[in-house]
């Protein structure tokens, strides 16, 4: 858990920087490959090594791992889905009434 804060913190660092220069820039690049060696079922991390390959006009290198983070998404929404069984009940449901209606009607 250290280790990915610690990727986090130096990526923040990295982007704050006020002048972006060519040794920031490798700073930036090699701190995402740390980010991603160190969390690689984490998809932000692949997002965001693409999005840097992206900037930097290498779609080569982008593609794969734009579509690695999109796989993770994707596998992570059915995974959270699958948890929710077709008889489960929102937890609300035991609130509605089946009972007869105790506002009276006008007739």
């Amino acid at each position: 858990m250290k280790r990915k804060w610690l990727s986090y913190l130096l990526l923040f660092i990295a982007l704050a920087s006020p002048a972006f220069s060519a040794a920031a820039e490798d700073v930036k690049l090699k701190v995402l490959l740390a980010a991603v060696a160190a969390n690689p079922g984490e998809p932000n991390t692949h997002f965001n090594l693409g999005v840097e390959y992206y900037n930097r006009g290498q779609y080569e290198l982008a593609l794969p791992e734009l579509e690695k983070a999109s796989k993770m998404n994707s596998s992570d929404r059915r995974q959270r889905n699958s948890s929710i069984s077709p008889g489960d009940t929102w937890p609300t449901s035991k609130a509605i009434s089946t009972g007869p209606s105790k506002v009276s009607r006008r007739r």
